[in-house]
């Protein structure tokens, strides 16, 4: 068969579905290889973790499987798992695999397997502010390069080529990116991406007689690749994997702490122009950045960020979408904490920096508050995971998904409840606290909270948490009525665009 059918060839329901299900098996078998070999530039080892979490919950088996014996057309089931990798994104890997699926789907029906490489390696390119050489993204381009560098070679020699020059890239990773030869590593990122499209020409040409086993399958692929040379050290912390970073553009140590994923949305698809404006907005307040509009959901950009304040982060977000989901907070500098800490749900972006020295992930109400099917796109994989919640940041349905949520009143009750778990240690039994929320429609009053301070014992302190829209002459009042009463208040600013206010007064007896 000559290349004159390359154009015409399409992925069928049946083997876009088999191709999510090897890569998938693929990643899972690579995960702990490709997570240990992270180096450059934040050491967090979840390379592996964050492509097949991404692409597990894009394609997960039910779903797929429902929505393929609906009689879905494949461009409708690619743009579906797209659509779910970009929900479910986890990190820069993550990130910008989702980028890619959802420019192949986008090419796929433009133009079938052919348009759809191309356009997937350059969807994901441009999502990336700086890009970097050594990564997925020049996996990716070499994928589409070779289409055109063979267009002269029976089909099943083209397919060869394409998996044989991503295989090449992903080889030659530590020769474009320092950080990695000095480790003596290749890039964790650029072989899953290489799991990713060998599976794709292992489903579109499975005797391809010409491969004589000359690059490996998506199956048999040999992890002790990652590693270049005798010198096999330990990934060192704070020193980082280029997988997870994809979007650094130089080679100097991060040290930004935070990584902030978020989806935002728009009533009507942003110009070009306000997502350029957008993406400056955001360089400036970190590094790392992966923003970009999904050409399959094109009124949602997803973005990927590391900062040192991830407050910030989402208060642009708030500022310029109409409405935000999908927020989750991660401490960069201690993944021990995904295995051993609980997952925080919160809604005050202030408090986001100190939860997340302490926790797994905090995930943050948006616009509205957690759902079901937000929280399991976000959530770590780890079994029985702990989770504490402020009992307002989540949809009154989502405790029928996730009965043993840990309820508690506020953020600030969220945040002693971490501290005391953070040092192994139960509250002390002569300490105790109340809390009162205030909202416009029930102010405080003086003589309310004249009967609320009545009787506290001395040296009670107090905490004040507003939200954005709490009135300021309410704040005032309740701020004048414990001095007068000799209760010393902090006032902290939530950030969450809405009006309540929680006073939480503790003691000692």
């Amino acid at each position: 068969m000559s290349n004159d059918a390359l154009p015409a060839l399409h992925l069928t329901t049946e083997q876009a579905i088999h191709w999510f299900e090897l890569s998938v098996a693929a990643l899972k078998r690579a995960r702990p290889a490709l997570d240990q070999a992270n180096v450059f530039p934040i050491a967090d080892a979840d390379t592996g973790t964050n492509m097949f979490l991404t692409l597990t919950h894009a394609a997960a088996p039910q779903p797929i499987t429902a929505r393929a014996t609906n009689t879905q057309t494949v461009d409708a089931l690619l743009n579906d798992v797209a659509h779910r990798a970009v929900l479910s994104a986890r990190g820069n890997s993550g990130a910008i695999l989702a980028h890619y699926l959802s420019g192949f789907a986008r090419g796929h029906h433009a133009g079938g397997v052919a348009t759809a490489l191309k356009y997937g390696a350059s969807q994901a390119r441009d999502a990336v502010a700086h890009p970097v050489e050594g990564t997925i993204l020049t996996a990716a381009d070499a994928a589409a390069h070779a289409l055109d560098a063979h267009k002269d070679r029976p089909i099943a020699d083209v397919l060869h080529s394409v998996r044989q020059s991503v295989y090449h890239a992903y080889e030659n990773s530590e020769h474009d990116l320092p950080a990695l030869a000095a480790r003596s590593v290749r890039d964790a990122g650029a072989c899953g991406f290489y799991l990713v499209i060998s599976a794709l020409i292992d489903v579109l040409a499975p005797t391809n007689a010409t491969d004589n086993g000359e690059t490996p399958r998506a199956e048999t692929f040999p992890e002790d690749t990652l590693r270049t040379g005798a010198h096999h050290t330990e990934t060192p912390q704070n020193t980082t994997e280029h997988g997870v970073d994809h979007g650094q553009h130089t080679n100097d140590i991060s040290d930004t702490e935070y990584e902030v994923t978020a989806l935002m949305h728009w009533k009507a698809q942003p110009t070009t122009h306000e997502i350029s404006a957008l993406r400056r907005a955001m360089a400036d307040r970190g590094d790392s950045l992966v923003l970009a509009i999904s050409p399959t959901s094109p009124s949602v950009g997803p973005l990927h960020i590391h900062t040192n304040n991830p407050a910030d982060i989402i208060t642009l977000c708030h500022r310029t979408a109409d409405t935000v989901s999908h927020i989750a907070v991660r401490n960069l500098h201690n993944p021990q904490l995904a295995a051993t800490a609980p997952v925080v749900l919160s809604r005050s972006p202030h408090l986001v920096r100190d939860l997340a020295r302490s926790a797994a992930t905090v995930i943050m109400a948006g616009t509205s508050p957690l759902t079901a099917d937000e929280l399991s796109a976000l959530l770590p994989d780890t079994p029985q995971q702990r989770i504490i919640a402020n009992a307002r940041s989540i949809d009154e349905n989502l405790t029928q998904t996730y009965p043993h949520i840990h309820l508690l009143t506020n953020d600030l009750d969220v945040a002693t409840h971490l501290t005391y778990a953070d040092y192994g240690e139960q509250q002390h039994s002569g300490e105790h606290s109340t809390h009162h929320t205030f909202t416009p429609t029930k102010p405080p009053t003086p003589e309310q909270l004249t009967d609320i301070i009545q009787g506290l014992p001395a040296h009670t302190t107090a905490l004040l948490l507003h939200d954005t829209h709490f009135p300021t002459h309410h704040q005032r009042t309740i701020h004048d009525s414990l001095t007068h009463h000799g209760i010393t208040t902090t006032v902290i600013p939530s950030g969450t665009p809405s009006n309540t206010a929680d006073l939480t007064l503790t003691w000692n007896t």
